[in-house]
């Protein structure tokens, strides 16, 4: 873990690795790399130990897995960039999130981040057009009765995907599920760019892509190294160009500046980033964020990873007991895609998914399966 931890520092603090010494411990860390999500990273940090001598036959495997991740992170990009056009094409805007677009913006290369599938966000208005454009081509829906709900999906905010060749296209109608008090309110005139294989395209403005991360890793239960990293390395490598003030302002109202501070706080711990004195002062005087930084910090070091988070992870980071009991409302009542894949009813009889959804959690608890 200890050599994992040296690859994903963004302070240059790292230790050297004796190469010719330690072939079967590099390995090991390789796999637990790859488990963290972090190989990309862990590849690059040790062919820089090695410096110009030639590669091992024991990295050969290594050097083809990394290159292969380069290969296919291409692959996906120009998937991305040919959906964008047909979409745009069609007069419909879109916003590319996560993937390539993170890859660029924390790391300078779109090869040191691992992603499977494309995220882009829709506005709510553009989902029939979307999902019958989509459905035109060779992407398979990954829901197809999605076609006779449309009215109830585009109710509910959720996202959808489609299945093409190897790849899956998340289309978002927002950038985080919850209750409205979290949703960023993205002025679609007013988009930052980055570019991707050598062309520009619309993402979300800094800010909002540094609070997208720190829920995206709570959400996750910060389980994973791959949350940390690409936190700290964001804010690392963004840090000059962020206007602070109006994060911390939307943070707070929204209720996740406690978020934000404990995703500075675990990304100072592995990654060796410089936190803003304003978080600094808040982690102080936060009792609750010390002990919340200190779980997670246990989440990240598991070595047995499970596939249950807690389900009161998400809400026990939100910066008050107000924001807390909103986000547990939206969460008991308000229905999911599985709820309206469960039972299915026609649109004009929505009001009763209010029900069905309480409902199914407590039928899920009483049978001891995982709540979703």
């Amino acid at each position: 873990m200890r050599m994992v931890l040296s690859a994903i520092r963004v302070d240059g603090s790292q230790n050297r690795v004796e190469i010719g010494r330690e072939n079967h411990v590099v390995s090991m860390a390789m796999g637990l790399a790859t488990q963290h999500g972090v190989f990309p990273l862990y590849y690059q940090y040790v062919r820089k130990q090695m410096g110009d001598n030639p590669i091992p036959p024991w990295m050969e495997s290594h050097k083809t897995a990394y290159l292969g991740n380069v290969g296919r992170n291409m692959q996906l990009t120009q998937r991305l960039l040919n959906i964008l056009d047909l979409l745009s094409g069609n007069g419909i805007r879109a916003i590319p999130f996560k993937g390539p677009v993170i890859a660029v913006q924390a790391y300078g290369d779109i090869g040191l981040r691992s992603f499977c599938d494309l995220d882009l966000l829709i506005q709510s208005e553009d989902f029939s057009r979307v999902y019958d454009l989509m459905a035109a081509t060779e992407y398979q829906s990954i829901k197809p009765m999605i076609a006779r709900m449309k009215g109830l999906w585009r109710k509910t905010r959720r996202s959808f995907e489609f299945q093409g060749t190897s790849v899956f296209i998340d289309f978002h109608q927002q950038v985080s599920t919850g209750p409205r008090f979290l949703q960023l309110k993205i002025k679609w005139d007013e988009l930052a760019e980055v570019e991707l294989n050598a062309r520009k395209v619309p993402c979300q403005s800094l800010e909002d892509s540094i609070l997208m991360l720190a829920m995206h890793g709570t959400h996750h239960g910060w389980n994973l190294l791959k949350y940390v990293a690409d936190f700290a390395h964001f804010v690392s490598s963004q840090r000059d160009e962020v206007n602070w003030d109006s994060l911390f302002k939307k943070a707070s109202r929204m209720g996740t500046l406690r978020m934000v501070s404990i995703a500075m706080c675990l990304g100072r711990e592995f990654c060796g980033l410089k936190i803003p004195e304003r978080i600094e002062e808040l982690v102080a005087g936060d009792g609750k964020l010390k002990k919340l930084v200190t779980y997670f910090k246990g989440k990240v070091m598991e070595q047995q990873k499970s596939s249950l988070i807690p389900q009161t992870a998400f809400p026990r980071c939100l910066d008050s007991w107000w924001f807390q009991l909103r986000y547990l409302a939206y969460y008991l009542f308000n229905p999911t895609s599985l709820d309206m894949l469960a039972v299915r009813l026609p649109t004009i009889l929505f009001p009763l998914y209010f029900v069905i959804r309480p409902a199914r959690l407590l039928l899920n608890l009483a049978r001891g399966r995982e709540l979703s």
